[in-house]
């Protein structure tokens, strides 16, 4: 078994908003997008999945752009993304992205051991950041701070817990730039008033 350079078979497993979430065991190098729509059956009715976080809560989003991409580890690393356990963590449109990066933030946050000073003290910064965002009082530097910390927190630590954490909120600020400026432009959550 195996597809595209991968082989044997792996365990994928897809959660979030999908219609049929679960784990499938599957040839490795099989494509996100067969992973999400053949066997976890697509999105919701009437949404739309917006970013993927395909190896867990510590690899980098990928974009509908590259669902077509093989799960395997060369080719989720040509992407920018890694494998990771084959965890796929979905983001649709009906949810927040800032409130997603968040709450994989806040997780990370609490793992910290607080061994080494980055992780200790820039993981709850970050948090700290990203929910002044979200309450409707941050300010367009915060954005760039949040770049700029993240950058300079994972060469510096001791383990990979806080690289792990900085991978889907760096990834994150990328993709969905422009919706968490509009927490700061609107002064509040967009999402919270559409579903409000």
């Amino acid at each position: 078994m195996g597809r595209q350079r991968g082989v044997g078979s792996k365990l994928y497993s897809v959660c979030g908003p999908v219609q049929n979430p679960g784990v499938f065991e599957l040839p490795m190098g099989t494509t996100l997008r067969e992973i999400l729509h053949d066997h976890a059956g697509g999105p919701l009715p009437g949404r739309e999945i917006r970013g993927v976080l395909p190896g867990g809560a510590s690899t980098p989003f990928v974009e509908p752009k590259d669902f077509d991409t093989p799960m395997h580890f060369d080719a989720m690393a040509k992407i920018g993304s890694r494998l990771g356990t084959g965890g796929c963590i979905v983001l649709d449109d009906q949810h927040c992205p800032l409130d997603f990066l968040i709450a994989t933030t806040r997780f990370y946050a609490r793992e910290s051991c607080g061994f080494c000073t980055p992780c200790r003290e820039g993981l709850p910064y970050l948090l700290w950041l990203l929910e002044r965002i979200e309450k409707g009082e941050g300010e367009m530097r915060d954005l760039e701070k949040i770049e700029t910390l993240g950058k300079e927190i994972a060469p510096n630590s001791f383990c990979a817990l806080a690289p792990g954490a900085l991978m889907p909120l760096l990834s994150g600020m990328v993709i969905f730039h422009d919706e968490i400026a509009a927490h700061v432009q609107a002064g509040h959550c967009p999402y919270a008033v559409r579903h409000g």
